[in-house]
């Protein structure tokens, strides 16, 4: 709007004439615009700065939003790719295990599984499995070689594969047995090389060979401190006597100042040893000692008797002692100091001890060992599982089912200082036979119905046979 400087009237377009007064403009002034004397600008209002409160509210707002539009983004892309793969739980398949390349020393152990995972074997001369060996991860065919075994001996072993995600699956038992070494010594026979002494034998053989003693009776006191396999040529006419002198056999590994050379893995069959006793002296007619550790000591098809004990095992592990005689002997047929993971199998052990003795089987500071199918006669006690010696840890999971306890001296029969032990293979396996069991088989299962119970702190069997097992 434009005002005429004169009169003061509101000018119309581009106008060189006041149209009120008449007056004309002057080209090089504009007119003004009229201004309303009260119109004046407007106060802008104060800014009062945010609270602290205000402020964090604001910030978790907005971080929560930015969380759910995350969530919704994930979502959103998971639906586009489907449902969230399943977490892998199951173990991998093992199939086609075999045993290979056997030697004296060695054997090729193979298999396959369904999906890429680790080679591991873990072996024993018994099913208490020790030592493992392992081979390549992330494969599908496996092959572990084990190595450092006994001559002429079985093992069983399992295998276990683990796959990436953790999940690992194991194998039934297996077993295999090395050959004979192909070394021999040879005792008491008539040819060129023989010795006529099982001693010197011993001492000629290297580690890992076979000393083979041909039949006669052989007065002295064996000592074998390396690894070999001691082989008769037959349980009854093979027969070293102590001559109550000393021990039968004694296999210690052989210490001097920097040096232990094992006796690992040595292989004892087809002897006769008796004789080895002497008043107040506790020999033995075979004992497996060590300070340390001894340990995959085999005895079998020998027949003990006559000596102060049988056999005695100190700080032995994965020994098995099978189809053994062990008969009357003066305290105990089989003791047990601080050794673990040992079997005693099918061995007759009776007529040992006199009153107020062992008598069969005696085991103190000593678990997880195996008592099965073995016959305990007219024993002190048939089993004793005793207080450990002072310092020593309980005698626990040892196991000892399916033999048959006949008329040993005591009633029970057996003896267990502690609970921690099964003295049955659950149902419907079953237990032992006690000739003094006096329960009834009303459902004719062939297990008592009622438990036979141990002397001691209260053990039981559960599930006692009402037959001798075969």
């Amino acid at each position: 709007m434009k005002i005429c400087p004169k009169c003061g009237a509101e000018l119309q377009g581009d106008m060189e004439f006041c149209g009120r007064c008449g007056m004309k403009l002057p080209e090089t002034e504009l007119a003004k615009p009229m201004q309303s004397p009260e119109a004046k600008p407007a106060p802008k209002p104060s800014a009062k700065p945010m609270s602290k409160k205000l402020i964090a509210i604001i910030v978790i707002a907005v971080a929560a939003i930015v969380v759910v539009a995350s969530i919704s983004y994930v979502v959103m892309r998971e639906g586009e790719k489907g449902t969230t793969p399943p977490v892998d739980t199951t173990p991998p398949t093992i199939s086609g295990v075999t045993s290979s390349s056997i030697t004296s020393s060695a054997a090729i152990i193979s298999w396959t599984t369904n999906e890429k995972s680790s080679s591991v074997v873990e072996y024993s001369t018994t099913t208490f499995y020790g030592p493992t060996a392992t081979g390549t991860d992330g494969v599908t065919s496996h092959s572990v070689t084990l190595s450092g075994l006994s001559a002429g001996t079985t093992y069983h072993y399992r295998v276990k594969s683990t796959d990436s995600s953790g999940n690992t699956g194991m194998s039934d038992d297996y077993t295999f047995t090395t050959l004979l070494s192909t070394e021999r010594v040879y005792v008491g026979g008539t040819g060129p090389g023989n010795y006529t002494t099982i001693q010197a034998g011993i001492d000629a053989a290297n580690a890992g060979d076979t000393v083979f003693v041909y039949s006669r009776t052989y007065y002295e006191c064996i000592i074998i401190n390396k690894t070999i396999n001691l082989i008769g040529e037959r349980m009854d006419t093979t027969i070293i006597d102590a001559g109550n002198a000393g021990n039968g056999i004694s296999i210690r590994p052989y210490y001097t100042i920097g040096y232990t050379r094992t006796a690992n893995h040595t292989h004892i069959a087809n002897f006769t040893i008796r004789n080895a006793k002497q008043a107040d002296k506790y020999w033995e007619g075979i004992e497996i000692y060590s300070y340390d550790t001894i340990s995959y000591i085999t005895i079998e098809n020998c027949n003990l008797h006559s000596n102060t004990h049988g056999i005695y095992l100190s700080r032995a592990t994965h020994t098995v002692i099978k189809n053994c005689e062990i008969l009357s002997n003066d305290v105990v047929g089989i003791i047990m100091g601080r050794s673990h993971y040992n079997s005693i199998q099918n061995c007759n052990i009776s007529y040992n001890g006199y009153a107020g003795t062992v008598g069969g089987i005696s085991l103190c500071d000593s678990s997880y060992n195996e008592i099965t199918y073995c016959a305990l006669r007219s024993n002190s006690w048939g089993v004793y599982i005793s207080q450990s010696y002072p310092g020593g840890e309980e005698s626990r999971g040892n196991s000892i089912y399916h033999n048959n306890f006949i008329n040993n001296e005591h009633t029970p029969q057996a003896f267990d200082y502690y609970i921690n032990n099964s003295w049955d293979n659950s149902y419907p396996s079953g237990g032992n036979y006690w000739s003094d069991y006096t329960g009834v088989d009303d459902n004719a299962d062939g297990i008592g119905d009622t438990p036979y119970n141990i002397s001691g702190e209260g053990n039981q069997d559960r599930y006692p046979l009402m037959s001798p097992v075969e």
